[in-house]
């Protein structure tokens, strides 16, 4: 009950956008495959940090303190209920902590895996260039 909607129906996070993600490759190993595991590795940290963000903003807290009386519930409860509030915002900050490091590191995880890329095909290129067998040919 305390779930957003797009928690409790199961759905897909949203995703960051984070530009070009690299290709997935055919073949289950070298520098392609690699750098597709830590792309994807990025992208399941960046909706573990949506989550998380949604989780922290369907945190439940009573606000209502001075309507305690009202709403029925004993003076002797506003203890209950400034613990669940300490919970509360201690799970929230909490939460925003988490949020923020899955986000930055995730960017640096797309960056490893685009430098990684990036120094293959150079590597390839230079070794295409210098390849003393495929230039006597």
């Amino acid at each position: 009950m305390c779930l957003p909607p797009g928690l409790r129906d199961g759905g897909p996070p949203a995703t960051a956008d984070r530009g070009a993600i690299i290709p997935s490759s055919a073949a289950g190993d070298g520098v392609e495959f690699r750098t597709d595991t830590i792309a994807s590795f990025a992208e399941v940290m960046d909706q573990a940090a949506n989550v998380v963000d949604q989780l922290k903003a369907a945190t439940p807290r009573f606000d209502g303190g001075n309507l305690a009386p009202v709403v029925g519930i004993p003076m002797i409860g506003l203890v209950f209920v400034g613990r669940l509030n300490d919970v509360a915002d201690t799970w929230a900050d909490c939460a925003e902590i988490l949020r923020g490091v899955l986000e930055k590191d995730g960017g640096k995880l797309f960056k490893v895996a685009e430098n990684y890329r990036a120094a293959n095909e150079r590597t390839v290129t230079a070794i295409e260039k210098t390849d003393p067998w495929k230039t006597a040919s």
